[in-house]
């Protein structure tokens, strides 16, 4: 959705501004029924995500419904937490329509939440990037996570 891609590129942009490198990264799909049923699409899809991610050289953080609940002040935490260990790349997963593959879950260095409820990934993603935004402005000390 055009909306969608225009509002979180503003916040790309907005975290980069910042100094910090960012880069998003729309994994296409896998076919659905009758092709795969749900459960070999999250398993297509998470084979997918998975194949493009090094754990010896990224953090995975992978978004659920069913993960940590964490305020914007944690979340911030947590990022400034990984820089201070190093951390250059972190990779934040979004699920597909049914969620991720118990193998994601599985090499996960964290599992968050950003509601309880669940969102599409339009409406994720764009939660998603202004709370990695508003986490920097914490960070820095920059007035706008009032």
């Amino acid at each position: 959705e055009k909306w969608a891609d225009m509002a979180c590129d503003d916040y790309a942009g907005r975290v980069r501004k910042m100094g910090i490198a960012m880069e998003e990264v729309v994994l296409k799909p896998a076919p659905g029924p009758p092709k795969y049923t749900p459960d070999q699409q999250k398993e297509e899809e998470g084979r997918t995500l998975l194949s493009r991610v090094d754990p010896s050289a990224e953090v995975l953080i992978v978004l659920d419904e069913r993960g940590a609940l964490l305020t914007s002040h944690e979340l911030a935490t947590l990022l400034q937490e990984m820089e201070d260990d190093g951390v250059r790349l972190a990779t934040f997963a979004i699920g597909g329509a049914h969620g991720h593959s118990p193998e994601v879950r599985k090499k996960a260095n964290k599992i968050i939440s950003l509601s309880k409820m669940v969102m599409n990934h339009q409406i994720a993603r764009l939660v998603l990037m202004e709370q990695i935004y508003r986490a920097y402005t914490i960070i820095r000390g920059v007035p706008y996570h009032k």
